[in-house]
């Protein structure tokens, strides 16, 4: 009596840096399909970002305007301070999630509160960062040196700000170009079938 062999084949197991290519390719994809739905979220991470920023920065910019004492550059912070939320809570308002069209009013709001922030920072910096240059430049002792260095650092984070608000009102007020744009990009997931044949021995058996 004849024994019956059965062989299993198990698959082969794929390189690491393929599987990993496309998993981040998988990402990638998903991320695509995400922004189609929402293209909104690149404005509002760049937003994000500028308030992280901000609040990052806010003990450097009380330490540099307290060292000043420029009248008015106080109110600057904390009108910039409160715009930053307050902008993130308008601009997710802007676009609610079941409505077919944005909320123009809280789309106009977001602009205004963002055209203020940019004016409190170009103020802030015209008026405070001479007197500190000023002051640093001409220390004649360690101790002052000491006293204004720590507000040197709130400068290039006003100016880091300033920007990406900046962008993000550029981005917010062309977003139905690169929408259309964006909605161009395929993102259809292909399928490979892995199709099995047989070879079916036809010949007579003796």
């Amino acid at each position: 009596m004849a024994e019956e062999i059965v062989t299993t084949e198990t698959p082969e197991k794929e390189p690491f840096g393929k599987r990993l290519g496309a998993n981040l390719k998988e990402r990638w994809r998903k991320f695509l399909v995400n922004t189609k739905r929402k293209p909104q979220r690149l404005a509002f991470f760049v937003l994000l970002v500028s308030t992280i920023i901000w609040m990052f920065g806010i003990v450097y910019f009380g330490q540099a305007t307290i060292y000043d004492n420029v009248a008015g550059m106080g109110l600057c912070i904390f009108v910039n301070t409160m715009f930053s939320i307050l902008t993130l809570l308008l601009f997710m308002n802007t676009f609610p999630k079941r409505a077919k069209h944005m909320n123009y009013i809280m789309l106009g709001l977001t602009f205004a509160f963002m055209a203020v922030m940019i004016t409190c920072d170009i103020v802030w910096y015209l008026n405070c960062y001479p007197v500190h240059m000023n002051a640093y430049n001409t220390a004649t002792s360690q101790s002052v040196l000491d006293a204004v260095e720590p507000g040197l650092k709130a400068f290039p984070l006003v100016i880091t700000h300033l920007i990406f608000v900046c962008i993000s009102v550029v981005m917010l007020a062309t977003l139905p170009l690169y929408s259309k744009l964006i909605m161009k990009i395929n993102t259809s997931k292909v399928i490979e079938e892995n199709k099995l044949s047989e070879e079916i021995d036809t010949s007579a058996e003796v």
